[in-house]
């Protein structure tokens, strides 16, 4: 299905690019972990901007959901309306945001390990 996009979806697409290259330069950075919790943020913030643009595209008429776990079944709802399928690698996306949350909100540091599958995870989904 080719969905025509307009400039605001265009722009959005483009800072989902930023966002994703930025997380790949700051995890690969050796100055700490700040650095590698900042990418892990941008990772998830461009996965969750995917995410709105995939809804926003599919039924203009919805606003996209404010919670994670909400975006990702109005997203599957709509793409599976659509005969999509399923949200590419969404077990992968949800361990990303898991990841962010217990940075954000339990401040535990991930580790070298994590950050990799979520290197790994994101570009993955992005390709997807």
């Amino acid at each position: 299905m080719t969905i025509a996009i307009d400039a605001i979806t265009h722009k959005k697409l483009v800072l989902v690019k930023q966002l994703h290259h930025q997380a790949i330069v700051r995890t690969h950075s050796p100055s700490g972990i700040v650095a590698r919790i900042i990418g892990l943020i941008c990772f998830d913030l461009s996965v969750e901007t995917v995410l709105k643009i995939a809804v926003s595209c599919l039924d203009p008429s919805k606003t996209p959901a404010d919670s994670f776990q909400g975006l990702i079944q109005q997203c599957e709802t709509l793409m599976t309306a659509s005969s999509l399928g399923d949200i590419p690698d969404k077990a992968n996306i949800q361990h990303i945001h898991s990841l962010r949350n217990y940075a954000q909100h339990k401040a535990k540091y991930p580790n070298d390990s994590d950050i990799n599958d979520c290197r790994t995870y994101c570009s993955d989904f992005h390709n997807k």
